[in-house]
């Protein structure tokens, strides 16, 4: 097992700890932690700053950063994809549905003997749903992502006090 390290700001007199190094990495690349964080193993006395992992440290955070914009982007490109799809797919049914439903209507009330309606309320229904669906997704993500800037630029303090 790893020795674990204690994390201070001011020279030992507040401690954290005891956290394996990986974790004071992940606190590290997550903003958890201050850059101005001191260090000590549990075996030693000696506090030290971060910075001498800071290379190692700055290398992840920069492809840590890296891998989660690419994983949103992507996430976002999907749920775009699948708010589009079911709108249009919704529209489809809606129209079409509601297009054999008054031409079915038209062609009974032309016949002097009167015919058969057709009234297609499944497709309408669930193109109807699907039409919405897409469109309260669309909006929830453009808001969900509003409110995720706004809090970002409004609040961004490191969990260490």
């Amino acid at each position: 097992m790893a020795p674990g390290f204690f994390i201070s700001r001011d020279n030992g007199q507040t401690t954290k700890g005891p956290f394996p190094l990986d974790q004071i990495r992940s606190m590290y690349l997550n903003n958890r932690i201050p850059t101005d964080i001191q260090i000590k193993s549990a075996n030693s006395d000696k506090w030290e700053s971060l910075s001498y992992l800071e290379p190692d440290l700055a290398r992840q955070r920069a492809a840590f950063h890296e891998q989660i914009s690419a994983e949103i982007e992507y996430s976002d490109k999907v749920a775009i994809r699948e708010e589009r799809s079911a709108i249009w797919k919704g529209l489809v049914f809606f129209i079409l549905g509601s297009v054999v439903t008054v031409l079915t209507y038209n062609a009974a009330a032309e016949n002097p003997s009167g015919g058969t309606i057709f009234i297609a309320y499944g497709p309408v229904f669930s193109g109807f749903v699907a039409f919405m669906y897409g469109l309260v997704s669309t909006i929830q993500r453009k808001r969900a992502k509003s409110r995720e800037a706004r809090s970002k630029a409004e609040t961004s303090t490191p969990a260490f006090h």
